[in-house]
């Protein structure tokens, strides 16, 4: 009976395959769309800080605040983890893995080489400062696959 209507059971097997499928294409939405511009600010002037980050454009705190050294802008872990979903465990002696949608991202603090899906990369070191972890945005943007401008423009210079 090609022509019969499906079953309750059948059309719930198709409504999760549905929801799965949409729950992927948001994430791949999401994915494309990643970050957007960084702010940094001056903080004491002398140091800067990342003071909002704008994901899927909409402007967030960036709390704890992130770093920047003049030429390259860090993201706690703290904030990668709960704004962007990202996975973060530490291990033993300062090295970290960072993961999601199938990438891995392994480092050590200070250290300017990791192990993005395995593959060795070189990279401005990852910093601990009081206890959190910063990471370079282009170690993110690189592991990740999202995107990221940084805009000084309010860093008074």
């Amino acid at each position: 009976m090609s022509g019969s209507k499906p079953t309750l059971n059948q059309q719930m097997m198709n409504l999760r395959a549905s929801c799965a499928k949409l729950r992927l294409m948001v994430l791949v939405v999401l994915l494309l769309t990643g970050l957007g511009p960084l702010a940094v600010a001056w903080t004491d002037g002398k140091s800067q800080a990342l003071t909002t980050v704008s994901v899927n454009s909409r402007v967030v705190p960036c709390e704890p605040p992130g770093g920047y050294d003049g030429e390259t802008a860090y993201l706690p872990t703290s904030f990668v983890s709960h704004a962007l979903g990202i996975n973060v465990a530490r291990g033993p002696a300062g090295c970290y893995s960072l993961s999601a949608y199938g990438n891995l991202l392994r480092l050590v603090v200070g250290t300017g080489m990791c192990r993005v899906n395995g593959e060795l990369v070189e990279t401005k070191p990852p910093q601990e400062h009081d206890g959190e972890l910063l990471v370079p945005v282009q170690l993110l943007e690189r592991a990740f696959n999202i995107g990221a401008t940084l805009d000084v423009s309010g860093n008074g210079s």
